[in-house]
């Protein structure tokens, strides 16, 4: 199994975990979202079954890889579908066999890369939908009479269906309920 490094680890191998841990916690706290679910691998130059060298990182969201950095953070191997405007002249982009549907970002310098990696982190979150989805919680009295789901891991209320229906304004429950 791969190590993984979980951002309440005490322990920062070097700069550029100790950049990604900053990152990731920053938007963890920002979206309100617990840290245990962001965590990071380092990713090794292998030669057979031998580990050589570490080459940079694999951040994953609930188990998931949506991105990868080399050492410096000046190269950034990211999902297509989290690309958009805003990198022109900052970035040479081509895309890469593995992971399927990724493309390898080289920016200028490491600074835009760290910048662009703090995009991608926050657009990412806010777009992940958690892989263990639940149709509710012990709480869907109290969400359906406050109209809306009230949960305070709001990462685990993204994987709740009937917060999807709240969002809709389809109640079913409690005093304001509006369908049968």
């Amino acid at each position: 199994m791969t190590e993984q490094f979980t951002l309440d680890d005490d322990f920062i191998i070097d700069d550029t975990l100790r950049t990604i841990n900053e990152i990731l916690r920053a938007a963890a706290s920002e979206m309100d979202y617990d840290v245990k679910y962001f965590t990071i691998e380092p990713n090794f130059k292998s030669k057979g079954t031998q580990k050589e060298a570490l080459t940079g990182y694999s951040l994953l969201l609930d188990k998931t890889l949506y991105a990868k950095t080399n050492l410096d953070l000046s190269e950034i191997i990211v999902k297509n579908s989290l690309l958009d405007g805003g990198i022109d002249g900052l970035v040479s982009k081509s895309d890469v066999k593995s992971p399927k549907d990724s493309a390898k970002l080289k920016f200028k310098t490491p600074a835009y890369g760290i910048e662009y990696l703090k995009y991608i982190v926050r657009k990412y979150a806010e777009v992940y939908i958690p892989t263990e989805r639940f149709g509710c919680c012990d709480l869907y009295v109290k969400c359906s009479d406050s109209s809306g789901c009230i949960a305070k891991d709001k990462f685990h209320a993204k994987a709740c269906f009937y917060n999807d229906n709240l969002k809709k304004g389809l109640i079913f429950y409690g005093k304001n309920a509006n369908q049968p």
